[in-house]
């Protein structure tokens, strides 16, 4: 395999509306995480040490996304002099199989594809997909999986697998390509790539991938807290473990957090009670107010979405 000639594409979500993205006000993989700004940011930093990958794109379902991802990925090319492109799959119902034969179509990609979830935890070493194998005539991709066995959210494949995609309709890639290449003959190799690799889906597993990010970043923080240089903490208030404190968070006098994200712009009122919760970004949260597990316990309307909220 030809060094420097792999195109990695990032899939950043389709156009559904999850109870995580409400919470969250954008792309969940741009979810704050102990050890990088979000996860988009720690996909792009695990993709700089693969040695095969030429050009990293990010593509999303949704059009409207395109600004803020512009924005995301602006700030880790200045940190690292980086140029990555930022797309948007304009046809509805395309599926995830579909609008990577699009995009690869459209910007003629010639070489392999690495491609990514974007909306889970980056793997130990994504290094590893590219085993002697993959050369293999009858080989027509390589997935990671986790050291548990479960999927990486990474697969490596040949650019001939979405010549298996059809010109129109929806088809997605686990549920209908990899089969397709499967019931061809074709071989596709699963190599262990380490890490969690748990997916971004409701409001308990961003808190698991939270915990676990915290314990790959290590040291003295490795089970928390978390908190933001850019955030506001009053010297009464306690921030215990397992909470993120992200962006311009304010937490006022004796409120007490343990186990929780904190996203942007919320504030946090004296007294007030953040137990195995998530608070929506731009949230106000009055004094004496109680949230546990995503639940107010106090009459007034509720800024709390838990992880079963549609």
């Amino acid at each position: 395999m030809a060094l420097n000639q792999i195109n990695a594409v990032i899939l950043v979500g389709g156009p559904g509306q999850s109870s995580l993205r409400e919470i969250a006000g954008h792309p969940v993989s741009l979810l704050p995480i102990p050890g990088a700004p979000h996860f988009l940011y720690a996909w792009l930093e695990a993709l700089m040490k693969v040695d095969a990958v030429n050009k990293v794109d990010v593509l999303t379902g949704r059009p409207e996304d395109i600004r803020v991802l512009m924005a995301a990925t602006a700030q880790w090319d200045a940190d690292h002099l980086g140029q990555t492109g930022v797309y948007a799959d304009h046809e509805d119902h395309r599926g995830t199989a579909g609008a990577l034969k699009d995009f690869s179509n459209s910007l003629e990609y010639t070489g392999d594809l690495l491609v990514i979830e974007g909306n889970r935890i980056p793997p130990h070493n994504p290094n590893l997909l590219f085993h002697p194998d993959y050369d293999r005539e009858d080989v027509i991709g390589s997935l990671g999986r986790t050291s548990d066995f479960g999927p990486s959210g990474m697969i490596l494949m040949k650019k001939r697998m979405l010549d298996l995609v059809p010109e129109i309709g929806f088809f997605d890639l686990k549920e209908q390509l990899i089969p397709r290449a499967l019931e061809r003959g074709e071989r596709i190799i699963v190599r262990e790539i380490g890490g969690e690799g748990d997916r971004l889906s409701d409001a308990d597993s961003y808190r698991d991938c939270v915990r676990q990010m915290g314990k790959r970043v290590g040291g003295e923080n490795a089970l928390g807290p978390w908190i933001s240089a850019e955030s506001t903490i009053h010297p009464t208030s306690l921030v215990g473990k397992g909470t993120l404190i992200a962006g311009n968070a304010r937490i006022e006098q004796n409120a007490v957090t343990e186990n929780s994200v904190i996203l942007d712009g919320v504030v946090i009122g004296r007294d007030s009670l953040i137990v195995d919760s998530i608070i929506k970004q731009g949230s106000s949260i009055p004094p004496e107010t109680k949230v546990i597990r995503g639940t107010v316990y106090k009459d007034h309307e509720a800024l709390i979405k838990n992880g079963s909220s549609s």
